[in-house]
């Protein structure tokens, strides 16, 4: 959404916009929307949105790609350190004239024991199966990690009260830098961020999938609402954070080692 057709550049512009775009809808929604699309879409709340809370939370998409991670980047790592048929000589490829001592330094190291394979997204397409696993689930990882740290300290800044305090006493409001407070950091929704810093790089990644990523990204989203722990602006907002963060992890990722043609 923010990246060049070949994920090497970030549109600046076009995160800009959709910046501008974004603060103009919360603050719509704030004053004027949330209240009638929360109240209206409580009534689609079930019990099915509370298995989805749990399966998609934070800790999960961590733990899971983590794991997934750490499984295929041993088989990665091993494969590089221990297949005496490995043409060594593509470690020679790398071309680091344009860049400083420590990304020189980094991409030897990772070129030697494989890492390249798993922390580089560049030349995806013609990675082994179990490389462009470790590599997806190393971004994914990285991406849902990087927006949840944002989140959090979104959350505590901005400090938005939960719909549970308008649901019982009829108000809304906001507690500005209130960090561990439960009602108080509804604004960013943390599973719509965190959904969509997964998913959509998933997407991006696997573009036959991309159609289905964005559909459960924005059922997940959209499944807050109507169980009552955010309104409409939260997931939004939170939807944004999740996206611009996968982008840049895929931009600086795919950064990394370049090749010569």
């Amino acid at each position: 959404m923010f990246l060049s057709s070949d994920s090497k550049i970030l549109l600046w512009k076009r995160i800009a916009w959709a910046a501008i775009v974004v603060v103009a809808l919360v603050f719509i929604g704030i004053f004027w929307l949330d209240i009638p699309l929360y109240k209206l879409m409580r009534h689609l709340d079930g019990l099915a949105w509370g298995v989805v809370e749990r399966a998609t939370d934070v800790k999960v998409w961590l733990v899971l790609s983590f794991a997934i991670c750490a499984i295929f980047s041993g088989t990665v790592i091993f494969k590089k350190i221990f297949d005496k048929n490995d043409d060594k000589s593509n470690n020679k490829n790398a071309s680091v004239s344009s860049q400083n001592k420590f990304v020189q330094i980094l991409n030897g190291f990772a070129e030697k024991t494989g890492a390249s394979a798993i922390i580089f997204t560049n030349d995806f397409k013609n990675k082994k199966w179990f490389e462009k696993i470790a590599s997806a689930s190393f971004a994914v990882f990285v991406s849902v990690a990087a927006s949840g740290a944002i989140v959090w300290v979104l959350k505590g800044v901005i400090g938005r009260a939960r719909p549970i305090i308008f649901d019982f006493w009829g108000r809304t409001g906001f507690a500005h830098w209130t960090f561990g407070n439960d009602y108080y950091d509804s604004m960013p929704s943390g599973h719509a961020t965190a959904n969509f810093a997964g998913l959509v790089i998933l997407g991006m990644l696997f573009p036959k999938i991309k159609p289905w990523t964005w559909t459960l990204a924005i059922i997940i989203a959209l499944s807050r609402v109507a169980h009552g722990a955010h309104f409409p602006s939260d997931i939004l907002f939170g939807a944004f954070v999740g996206m611009l963060v996968a982008d840049i992890v895929v931009y600086v990722t795919n950064k990394g080692i370049r090749h010569r043609a």
